[in-house]
C-alpha cells in the first residue's frame, strides 16, 4: 500500500511546479483538478446536477460545462459555491480515495486545491502545504489569467487562509525563491517522503 501524501495551497502558490517536479522524478500525481473536469463532461451526473440547479446559464452553447459562468457566479454567491462543492466534492473524494488505493509506488502524491475546505486530509498519511508570499501570487495569477488585482484577490481570499492551511500540514515548503530553488526545495521534499514512506512501510 502506498503511502499517501497531499499536495495543496492557495492559487498561485507553486504546487502545480511541485508535482511537475514529482512527477519527472517517477511519483505517481492524482490531481483533483483533472478529476473535477472529469466528472462535469456531457451526459455526466454531476453536469445535470449543475444545471438542475443552476440553470442553462451553466452550459455552453455545445452543451459543455460553461465554467467561465460558474466561477463568476460562485466568486460571487457565497450559497452558491456551497451548492457546487455539494454536487461535486463527494464525487471527487470517491474518485480520488479509488486512485489512491490504486497506486503502486512507495508513496503518491493528491494534489488538492481545496483539502482543507473539502475536508480531504481523512483519505491522507501526510500533507505537505505550499506558500508564497501574496505580491508574487497576485502577480504570477494577473500574467496568467489575464486578470485585474482586484479579481484576482477576491479568488485568493474565497480559499482558505495560509494559516488555516499550516495547521493542517505536516510538511510546509515557502515559495520565496526563483523556478530553481522551488525545484530544489522540490527535490529534497521527494527524498523526505521517500525516507517516511520506507519508514512507514517497515512498520506496517
Amino acid at each position: 500500500m502506498s503511502f499517501k501524501v497531499g499536495l495543496t495551497g492557495g492559487i498561485g502558490s507553486g504546487k502545480t511546479q511541485i508535482s511537475n517536479q514529482l512527477g519527472v522524478l517517477g511519483v505517481e500525481i492524482i490531481d483533483t483538478d483533472l478529476i473535477a473536469r472529469e466528472i462535469v463532461v456531457p451526459g455526466s451526473s454531476a453536469l445535470s446536477a449543475i444545471v438542475d440547479h443552476f440553470g442553462s446559464s451553466a452550459l455552453t452553447d455545445d452543451k459543455d460545462l460553461n465554467r467561465t459562468w460558474l466561477r463568476n457566479h460562485v466568486f460571487e454567491f457565497p450559497e452558491a459555491r456551497a451548492k457546487l462543492d455539494e454536487i461535486t466534492h463527494p464525487i471527487i473524494a470517491e474518485i480520488t480515495e479509488q486512485r489512491l488505493r490504486e497506486c503502486k509506488g512507495l508513496y503518491c502524491v493528491a494534489v488538492v486545491p481545496l483539502l482543507v475546505e473539502a475536508s480531504f486530509k481523512k483519505l491522507l498519511d501526510h500533507v505537505v502545504v505550499v506558500t508564497a508570499p501574496i505580491e508574487k501570487r497576485v502577480k504570477w495569477i494577473m500574467n496568467r489569467n489575464q486578470l485585474s488585482r482586484a479579481e484576482v484577490l477576491k479568488m485568493i481570499n474565497s480559499q482558505a487562509s495560509d494559516t488555516e492551511r499550516i495547521s493542517q500540514a505536516d510538511t510546509t515548503i515557502r515559495n520565496t525563491g526563483n523556478l530553481e530553488q522551488l525545484k530544489l526545495a522540490t527535490n529534497k521534499l521527494h527524498l523526505a517522503l521517500l525516507d517516511l514512506a520506507n519508514q512507514v512501510s517497515k512498520a506496517r
